[in-house]
């Protein structure tokens, strides 16, 4: 178990050596944070490649402050990137790409280690981009928003002896799915493990890429973000391939959408279905008692 990097790195210059927002990381004067984070991660596998760990690697980027190095910055603004504010500009485009090229590098540190025939690899997204920086076509809406581009988002994994390279799944799975997957992966019994709540495995989906079968999903947001305030308090539940969203306070009519035939998610078929509305908010709100949810729904 290690920890680096663990505070906002703040503004500007900040996310660039020696970080001096960050008391525990350091590295060389004028270094991108991305790569400061990489380099810590690569040390941790090298130092720790003859016993078993777990390594969690969160980058900052993208996100804001939007700033980048300046030599891939240059490189996108001389293949005709604008460098202004709004999607896919030359300094969003360098984040990300620092962004890949650290993933690419635990991936060499993992084989130059020995250690890709016994280590699960995961790559996750929290949310979908936010609408003034990137895009989440073909599917509707960004971060914060419970539509399709807020909540679907990329998951890739490499589980030695288990996953194909090159094979697609369609289950829908969730973040609390993780642990109880990984326990059964590394040969535990989720079932078993005290203190697992929320979630199942999807081990099954990652042999056969067949369908889940699975309880309903559900997301809440209660608060009014003052960064998204289009964006009102909201829940979601999803059965099957229906996903009801509750506009809480009835600030706007409930949406339904079968995301099989509609994965955009530009059909509102609540007012054709108004039984299943209603077995869905039920549904929704017996979810939020049994675990107690907040039910604030405007914060500053």
């Amino acid at each position: 178990i290690g920890f680096a990097g663990g505070a906002g790195p703040g503004k500007g210059r900040d996310w660039f050596g020696p970080y001096p927002k960050i008391k525990d990381l350091d590295g060389p004067e004028d270094e991108y944070i991305t790569d400061r984070l990489t380099t810590e991660a690569v040390a941790f596998i090298e130092e720790h490649q003859d016993q078993p760990f777990f390594m969690k690697i969160q980058h900052y980027a993208p996100h804001a402050t939007i700033v980048a190095t300046d030599d891939i910055v240059q490189r996108y603004v001389d293949q005709g990137r604008p460098n202004e504010k709004g999607r896919h500009n030359a300094t969003y485009l360098a984040r990300s790409e620092s962004v890949d090229a650290g993933f690419g590098r635990l991936m060499t540190a993992i084989d130059d280690a020995g250690l890709r025939d016994r280590t699960i690899v995961v790559f996750f997204s929290d949310n979908g981009a936010v609408s003034w920086h990137g895009r989440n076509a073909p599917f509707r809406g960004e971060k914060k928003s419970f539509y399709e581009g807020g909540i679907r988002v990329p998951l890739l994994m490499r589980v030695p002896g288990v996953t194909e390279a090159g094979t697609v799944s369609d289950t829908p799975v969730n973040g609390i799915d993780f642990f109880p997957t990984l326990v059964e992966l590394t040969g535990g019994d989720p079932a078993g493990r005290p203190g697992i709540r929320d979630g199942v495995s999807f081990v099954s989906a990652l042999h056969s890429q067949d369908t889940l079968e699975r309880a309903p999903m559900f997301w809440h947001h209660p608060a009014l973000s003052r960064h998204y305030a289009d964006i009102p308090p909201q829940g979601a539940v999803r059965e099957g391939p229906w996903k009801l969203i509750d506009f809480y306070g009835d600030l706007k009519p409930d949406e339904l959408y079968n995301l099989d035939e509609d994965p955009s998610e530009e059909t509102n078929l609540a007012g054709q279905y108004p039984e299943r509305v209603e077995a869905m908010r039920m549904l929704l709100e017996a979810h939020l008692d049994a675990v107690d949810a907040q039910r604030v729904e405007h914060l500053d």
